[in-house]
């Protein structure tokens, strides 16, 4: 092993132009290694400037860790070939070794020349190798290449370098580049790892030893189809990873999005179905912030909710308001409602904002959703006392229209979307002090729906904090059920008619039959 004196730098340096040289080399892969940089403050590469070696080393892992160590060495080999083209004193060693050795490169016939060949050659590689690993330090380290000889055409090559045993498949390739195109004619080249020589240290280095063994040819071969052929496996086997991946990414994704799916479904739960369209398209203000505007406000609740359960036992109770909720619930959205909150067994929603279809259509969407939970609520008192509930749930319900603060109300860290103004209290009290399964409403909602149903003014009331009377409308029916009704009432009468006019007329023939016998 190669022993360097003096404590060693964690923050080995490597110059921008090797740095440069894994970003290019990776361009296959998009731009994951500028996206590492990026993590770690690097927009742009200088390459007169020196960088912490532990950049590319991160680059590694985050290849290693989502592609595997096959896309570790294709990655090797390409940065291999780029260096003997970026690099002078490696690229212009190798073309003189091969102009020197030309004739012997193609002659397999005297394997101790070779041998002798490759015993000169390697330790002037190893010098022009390390020059240039001495530029990649900084002045406290030097990292140095060694081949030891161990047996004819058996090497033992120790380094230390950063980060290397992690990522030793990267720089198996790329020393193979070097290797393979300066012997792959002579010799067959094997690279094995020596693990037990081989770890990480605390300093953030390693020890990293591999064998080479060169083994002698029987027949030429091309090293440029050489590494052609090993370049085009590697490849292969890197776009297989890569699609690999991609297919694990596609389904992480495909996760993800359901995962995202099930979450707004649940909260879809907690929030006013606008609010959650909204609020997931991006389009809804999470900030605090309220708007004055004019709405339509509605409350509901169960008249004497006390006494009416006291008979029950919990689980029907649950069962029976939770059917009371889900269906006057169904109803207010299907009006295009926002449900404000429920509150005990009070119900609170509006019409108006975030969507609104004007002042007026919001009016009268909410009688009509109304006047609709008031016939569903007979049809489930009718129900109940059929399931043994003796005296079911009656609903109060209360409306008015006018100026509210609505927005998104509280803290950065809990917000609530909701409206408040007297505009609010007049409806709740306005639902207070409704008949039992009656609907009370303010003049404003009563004119904006007076041809929508048919009602009995009451007598005005003042209501504390408000400065002025409200005028009280109770609603006796719709317009729609009246003229039904009207419709049937008049049918009948058609038809009692009718049946009177029959009559008549089988008296009169039956009487003109006699009238004829007897004549006879």
């Amino acid at each position: 092993m190669i022993r360097i004196s003096g404590k060693l730098d964690n923050e080995m340096k490597i110059p921008g132009a090797a740095l440069a040289s894994t970003i290019k080399v990776l361009a296959g892969l998009g731009s994951l290694g500028e996206r590492v940089l990026k993590e770690h403050g690097v927009t742009k590469i200088d390459n007169d400037k020196e960088y912490p070696s532990h950049l590319r080393a991160r680059i590694f892992e985050e290849i290693r860790t989502r592609f595997g160590k096959e896309a570790l060495y294709a990655i090797g080999l390409e940065q291999g070939f780029l260096m003997l083209s970026l690099v002078p004193s490696i690229g212009k060693f190798i073309d003189d070794f091969r102009r020197k050795y030309k004739k012997e490169l193609l002659n397999h016939s005297n394997f101790s020349k070779n041998l002798k060949i490759l015993d000169r050659t390697l330790p002037a590689w190893e010098k022009v190798t390390n020059d240039y690993l001495g530029q990649m330090r900084n002045n406290k380290v030097r990292s140095k290449l060694n081949f030891i000889k161990k047996g004819p055409g058996k090497y033992d090559v120790p380094i230390i370098s950063s980060q290397v045993v992690k990522n030793k498949d990267f720089f198996e390739a790329n020393y193979s580049v070097f290797l393979i195109s300066m012997f792959s004619e002579m010799f067959d080249i094997k690279m094995s790892i020596d693990e037990e020589n081989s770890k990480d240290m605390d300093n953030g280095f390693s020890k990293y030893q591999y064998t080479i063994t060169f083994k002698q040819l029987q027949k030429t071969r091309s090293y440029k189809e050489h590494l052609a052929e090993i370049r085009f496996d590697a490849n292969q086997l890197l776009l297989q990873r890569v699609l690999e991946e991609a297919e694990q990414q596609k389904n992480i994704v495909q996760k993800q999005k359901e995962d995202i799916e099930k979450l707004s479904s649940k909260l879809g739960k907690y929030l006013p179905p606008q609010i959650h369209k909204a609020l997931f398209s991006g389009q809804f203000d999470t900030g605090i912030a309220t708007k004055r505007k004019k709405l339509t406000i509605f409350f509901s609740d169960i008249k004497n909710f006390t006494s009416s359960s006291e008979g029950l036992q919990p689980e029907d109770l649950t069962r029976y308001l939770n059917e009371y909720f889900s269906e006057m619930t169904d109803i207010a959205l299907n009006h295009g409602a926002t449900i404000d909150k429920y509150i005990g067994d009070a119900m609170m929603v509006f019409f108006g904002d975030p969507e609104s279809k004007g002042e007026r259509e919001d009016a009268r969407a909410c009688v009509n959703m109304a006047l609709k939970m008031q016939k569903k609520i007979k049809n489930l008192q009718s129900k109940w006392r059929n399931e043994g509930f003796y005296e079911p749930f009656q609903i109060r319900m209360g409306i008015n229209t006018g100026y509210c603060n609505v927005g998104n109300f509280g803290s950065e860290q809990r917000l609530t979307y909701t409206i408040i103004g007297g505009e609010v209290n007049i409806a709740q009290r306005l639902e207070a002090a409704a008949p039992s399964d009656g609907i009370l409403l303010s003049y404003e909602s009563y004119a904006h729906a007076q041809d929508i149903v048919e009602v009995e003014e009451l007598s005005s009331i003042t209501m504390k904090g408000i400065n002025r009377e409200i005028k009280v409308f109770s609603v006796i029916s719709d317009f729609k059920s009246k003229k039904l009704s009207k419709d049937k009432d008049e049918v009948s009468s058609v038809k009692s008619k009718k049946d009177t006019l029959e009559s008549r007329i089988d008296k009169l023939e039956k009487l003109v039959a006699n009238l004829v016998v007897n004549k006879k």
